[in-house]
């Protein structure tokens, strides 16, 4: 372990010597390690030197973007002690000069946008002089390209001379550093990147770029190697099973059958099938999504659908049988490539949401067996969800990579983890590893006096006053910054609505839903002034509860109002039942583990260093059955006077 950039602490060192073992054996690793243990340097380390011995690629996933720059942080370093070139990689949505007003734009609509703009270009560089953000210039000063003809970026990235381009040949390349040079020399950065990741030992991308398979496919061309030859890295790898079932989930919503019947107008309304129009197709659709919202859901629930409900439905509704329904639906299928077609001839965005209706069903009616469930759920836009059960469909090419490392501060339970995701119990060890900071920084207690159960806050609303006068009495009895933490939006906004922020001695911050970045951000810095106490109202499992640093002062306390067991709904009822299926264990893996995680999740925003410290107060006499999850959790009996000694006030 010679390229440790810093002197390595023992639970550093434990980790770096699991890695390099799993390496060698071609295994995977779970690491639960608190945040703050320097587990990002501590796997980089061994994988780094690994991959310059065998030759094997680093492939370092991250969910979000943002959690990328401690990793190139960490590559910087560990680069002044040997050598490798390592580069960064998102998606066009996030690099793409001329396509940042298609924000909502999947990559499959931008890459052919782009291959039109590419294929223009090409026509045009071999009498290229120079460009600029409107149009092209040849060597007789005559504009040759209009911008909305091809891409200039993409031209003078072309005739980029070499000799800009070996710093990043023999570096650490990370997303700043390519948008500064791209900017600078006028050049595309997406496909900058694409053309030298062949030259990367290392590469940091968000999880997209391994688990979609057209994405992965592509990633690994442009890299020249193969899925066997990776040593991939999750990180933040807590949230992987929900993203897996994600991915595979297929829905259909009211509104992409509404703008479906807007492009049929637009096609002046095609017979599908030989016997039906397009609209009045699209129409059946429509009144079967609000039928089985009217039969099925109550109090704006998801609810199960029976499997055979939507082909019984749109049958009986058509008069026709299902060779014919088919028939319809490839029918409407090619309605919708030609529309897209279309909207690709013209520059536009190539969408077609006719197209989206049609692989919805052709998904919906091939989707057996156990690994799915079907689920309508209301709502302003309602719509019908083929939901995955199963995240081993998504999870499957991890079996294929050399060695994988799944690291996180909330990992546990690992038996789930490991089980969820299909990993070979014969290629998968366990590690499992302290706080490395000082016991007493951090305080957990819980009280018995309330609860949030489902059941009982509906069947006595006497409990929601229990609850606030607790709130109140806790953030009101201390001059100190504190985040309290409810289990979902809409109980948030009952306290809200009830006027709590009126009885806090403090300025009180509210996370709303939907809230958008920047919103999310002024509230986060207002709330990070320590110029006088604070109070943060917020969601656990939202995006305060993790990735978020609050250090020193900035955040002392933290109340978790009731545990946050997934809300009984239709989709949470189906994962228990397979999961009890399955492994004979529904409860432990489908409630109460991400419940733990989202604890400790939210807990974890409180130390972050050695010299934070921070007492986190649980609202629920249901805290004790995770003792297991959480070090030194108690009972509190007197909550005030144990807030006041801990901070010796």
């Amino acid at each position: 372990m010679k390229c440790f950039p810093y002197t390595p602490r023992k639970t550093q060192l434990k980790i770096a010597d699991t890695v390099e073992k799993a390496l060698s054996s071609r295994q995977h690793v779970l690491i639960d390690s608190p945040t703050g243990s320097g587990k990002t340097v501590a796997v980089l380390v061994p994988c780094v030197e690994y991959a310059v011995r065998t030759g094997k690629k680093i492939l370092y996933l991250t969910k979000t973007n943002t959690q990328q720059q401690q990793v190139y942080k960490e590559l910087k370093k560990i680069r002044e002690k040997i050598e490798f070139t390592a580069m960064g990689i998102q998606g066009r949505a996030n690099l793409c000069v001329l396509f940042k007003d298609f924000e909502n734009a999947n990559s499959e609509e931008l890459a052919k946008l782009c291959r039109d703009r590419k294929k223009s270009t090409m026509k045009h560089t071999g009498t290229v002089k120079e460009c600029n953000e409107i149009y092209l210039i040849d060597e007789d000063n005559s504009k040759i390209l209009e911008l909305s003809e091809g891409c200039p970026y993409f031209a003078n990235l072309l005739s980029l001379n070499e000799e800009f381009e070996d710093y990043f040949l023999h570096n650490v390349c990370d997303i700043t550093d390519v948008l500064a040079f791209a900017d600078k020399h006028h050049i595309c950065p997406y496909e900058f990147i694409k053309a030298h990741l062949r030259y990367a030992d290392i590469i940091v991308a968000p999880y997209a770029y391994f688990f979609v398979k057209p994405i992965r496919k592509a990633l690994l061309t442009w890299w020249n190697t193969t899925i066997e030859n990776l040593v991939v890295i999750l990180d933040e790898a807590h949230n992987l099973q929900d993203y897996c079932r994600e991915l595979e989930s297929a829905s259909l919503s009211l509104y992409t059958v509404h703008a479906a019947m807007h492009e049929v107008e637009e096609c002046n309304n095609p017979v599908l099938g030989n016997f039906i129009s397009a609209r009045d197709f699209l129409i059946s659709i429509e009144h079967m999504v609000e039928e089985c919202v009217k039969e099925f859901v109550k109090d704006d629930e998801d609810s199960f659908v029976p499997p055979d409900y939507l082909e019984t439905y749109l049958l009986s509704n058509l008069k026709t049988d299902s060779t014919h329904l088919n028939a319809v639906i490839m029918d409407l299928l090619q309605a919708g490539e030609i529309y897209s077609e279309k909207k690709r001839m013209e520059g536009k965005l190539p969408r077609s949401y006719m197209r989206a209706v049609s692989n919805f069903l052709v998904a919906w009616f091939s989707i057996g067996g156990t690994e799915y469930t079907k689920i309508v759920s209301g709502g302003e836009n309602p719509e019908i969800v083929a939901f995955c059960l199963d995240a081993t469909i998504a999870a499957l090419p991890l079996c294929s990579v050399h060695a994988g490392i799944h690291m996180s501060g909330t990992l546990s339970p690992l038996d789930e983890y490991r089980d969820s995701l299909g990993l070979d119990k014969n290629r998968t060890v366990f590690l499992e590893l302290p706080s490395p900071f000082a016991p007493e920084n951090l305080q957990i207690v819980y009280e018995t006096t309330v609860t949030t159960r489902y059941e009982e806050i509906y069947a006595f609303p006497e409990i929601f006053d229990l609850i606030e006068h607790e709130i109140v009495r806790i953030c009101n009895s201390i001059q100190r910054n504190i985040i309290v933490f409810f289990p979902s939006f809409k109980i948030l906004q009952i306290f809200v609505n009830r006027g709590i922020e009126n009885r806090i001695d403090k300025d009180v911050y509210v996370e709303a839903q939907g809230m958008n970045s920047i919103e999310m951000g002024k509230i986060i810095e207002n709330f990070r002034d320590c110029s006088r106490p604070k109070v943060m109202l917020a969601v656990i499992g939202g995006r305060l509860s993790e990735g978020i640093d609050f250090p020193d002062k900035q955040l002392e306390l933290i109340v978790i109002v009731g545990i946050p067991y997934p809300k009984p709904s239709a989709r949470q009822k189906a994962l228990q039942f397979y999961y009890d299926m399955k492994f004979r264990k529904g409860w432990e893996y489908a409630v109460q583990a991400p419940a733990a995680r989202k604890m400790r999740q939210a807990i974890g925003r409180l130390i972050r260093n050695e010299n934070d410290r921070g007492m986190a107060i649980i609202l629920d006499k249901r805290a004790k059955q995770f003792s297991e999850y959480l070090e030194n959790l108690n009972q509190t009996d007197d909550v005030i006077a144990d807030i006041k000694r801990f901070f010796g006030d």
